[in-house]
């Protein structure tokens, strides 16, 4: 089956980036849909991942600056935690164009599957306590190792990626919720830039279909701040664990 613009494709790609907009910013996961949809709409496997690159951007950038507008970033030392991020993301994104289809699963199905476990049975390691101060990157040089590995990992398959960010902001560096989603899609949106360059250097986006997604993903992604806002911690948390179980599920039977 070769992929089609019809409008029913469309539809469903406009419905799905929404979907991944209001996922991605709470919590990640959202490739788990765009890309296995994508495929199943005709789309080899390679191209449904370079594609998907250009929503993860736009709906990262509309993200950070509805972050920004709200003085989320304040106080962060953002260059810092970026900088080990772009080379890891650089370095990844070059090296799944080259990895088998099947080992690229098996790294995401593994990856998912621990942090899942991480998050279910150790959520005091993940989460910061309410008003407790983040740490600098300076203060804990295994940060920068982290940061490396997930942007790595980003650059080289995306999906899921939400879930690894949000362990390490929270885990190592102590950021809550809404400030670890903020940074998390900071480095999505380089994740975003820097591997769409790559896959578009190697031919592997289809950019109509790429651009509906992206178009639509924007807009979950300013209903999802939006809610993310005006609701506890609490319910972030359970809203973040949820995905993380079905993201999961989603990569065991796809």
């Amino acid at each position: 089956m070769e992929f089609e613009i019809t409008l029913l494709n469309v539809v469903l790609l406009s419905l799905a980036g929404i979907a991944a907009g209001f996922i991605n910013t709470l919590a990640g996961g959202g490739a788990m849909i765009t890309v296995p949809l994508m495929i199943l709409m005709g789309m080899p496997a390679d191209v449904a991942n370079g594609s998907n690159r250009l929503a993860v951007l736009t709906q990262s950038l509309t993200a950070v600056r509805t972050f920004h507008q709200r003085n989320v970033f304040q106080g962060v030392d953002v260059v810092a935690l970026l900088a080990p991020t772009i080379i890891g993301t650089l370095l990844g994104a070059l090296f799944i164009s080259y990895m088998p289809e099947a080992l690229v699963k098996t790294i995401l199905l593994s990856t998912m599957i621990v942090v899942a476990v991480i998050i279910m049975f150790f959520p005091e390691s993940v989460f910061a306590a309410e008003g407790e101060i983040p740490r600098h990157m300076k203060d804990k040089p295994s940060a920068w190792l982290w940061m490396f590995a997930a942007g790595f990992y980003g650059g080289a398959i995306q999906a899921g990626v939400g879930f690894v960010l949000i362990a390490i902001l929270g885990a190592i560096l102590r950021y809550d919720l809404i400030r670890g989603n903020a940074l998390k899609m900071l480095c999505t949106s380089l994740f975003g830039a820097l591997s769409l360059a790559v896959f578009a250097l190697r031919g592997q986006v289809w950019w109509i279909p790429a651009m509906i997604l992206a178009a639509a993903s924007m807009v979950g992604v300013v209903i999802s701040v939006n809610f993310a806002f005006k609701v506890e911690q609490k319910t972030l948390k359970r809203i973040l664990l949820v995905m993380v179980v079905v993201a999961c599920v989603a990569a065991l039977v796809s």
